[in-house]
């Protein structure tokens, strides 16, 4: 609880002033987001601790092996981001073998096998973070490219898809074309909730704006004098 309540005091200390940004070259702008972008890599060792505690204690309801179902779903991408690729990649194969494999029964009845494809998004989504880490962006892009091109499933429709490394190689690699394409192949799927963001986003990329991908994009750009 204490981590959470510090979580929400950077959060909110941080955008408080976020209406008085009045471009993308606005300076404060600039070190607003670059401190926003190294709050969001330093919540991934946290989203691995969560990750073990719905293990240790899982919600109410859930059955054992629904919990280890969650569990994998929700330690795969963290940990392809910031652990040992092998530990990271035992886990990837671990889930897609449970989640996956048409043939997997033992899962059969759990809550990634109703949703496969949020099982598809999660798996390519952590293997595109390991190919990144390895230093093979074009493999990386190829494979988020791959993790967007799938159905919906209520997971993806509402909240979206994963894009922290999304957020990275627009960020820290200029790649502004890459994110519009993958952005324009969630539309097939992303059709409520967060997707009222996706013209904000195509917008700030035009203005060659930092982006967070979050809600807060919307409140620090109030005061912008868009150019185009």
């Amino acid at each position: 609880m204490k981590r959470f309540i510090m979580a929400v005091m950077v959060i909110v200390s941080l955008d408080v002033s976020a209406k008085e940004y009045e471009s993308c070259n606005d300076s404060r702008y600039i070190d607003y987001v670059n401190k926003r972008l190294d709050f969001y890599s330093s919540l991934t060792e946290e989203e691995i601790a969560r990750a073990y505690e719905s293990l240790e204690d899982p919600q109410e309801g859930l059955d054992e092996r629904s919990a280890e179902a969650l569990f994998l779903y929700q330690i795969v991408t963290p940990a392809a981001q910031h652990r040992d690729k092998n530990y990271a990649l035992a886990y990837i194969e671990r889930y897609e073998a449970d989640a996956l494999q048409s043939n997997a029964q033992r899962f059969a009845n759990t809550i990634l096998n109703r949703k496969p494809n949020l099982a598809i998004h999660t798996s390519k989504t952590a293997r595109a973070w390991l190919a990144y880490r390895d230093g093979d962006i074009e493999g990386a892009k190829a494979l988020l490219l791959e993790s967007v091109d799938i159905g919906s499933s209520p997971v993806l429709s509402s909240f979206g898809p994963d894009l922290s490394l999304v957020r990275t190689l627009y960020n820290r690699h200029d790649e502004d074309a890459f994110v519009l394409a993958y952005l324009e192949k969630t539309k097939s799927f992303w059709h409520s909730g967060k997707s009222k963001y996706l013209p904000l986003w195509e917008k700030m990329i035009a203005n060659n704006c930092l982006i967070q991908f979050q809600f807060y994009d919307t409140t620090s750009t109030e005061g912008f004098d868009w150019r185009q």
